[in-house]
């Protein structure tokens, strides 16, 4: 895993929203290096009644906040463990 710093200065890109509006987004680190990040937009008291969540993010600093509490909480998805394999 990398570290904070690295996630936040790649970029991030919504790979799609679910249903519940769990939007998901593929964080690309400065390395090149892809994670992936649910947010829940149905959270109101985390995401605010007006937020708005673009489709792309050309620095992922912008969602610092979900990047940091899901590496806390192990939620952060390594996309690269199946590619090494």
């Amino acid at each position: 895993m990398e570290t904070l710093k690295e996630l936040v200065k790649g970029t991030a890109t919504m790979d799609c929203v679910r249903t519940g509006g769990i939007a998901e987004y593929i964080i690309t680190s400065c390395n090149g290096k892809k994670y992936m990040l649910e947010i829940n937009l149905a959270d109101k008291v985390d995401c605010g009644e007006s937020a708005s969540f673009k489709p792309f993010y050309e620095r992922a600093i912008i969602l610092m906040r979900w990047i940091r509490r899901a590496m806390d909480n192990g939620n952060l998805i390594d996309l690269n463990e199946d590619l090494e394999n």
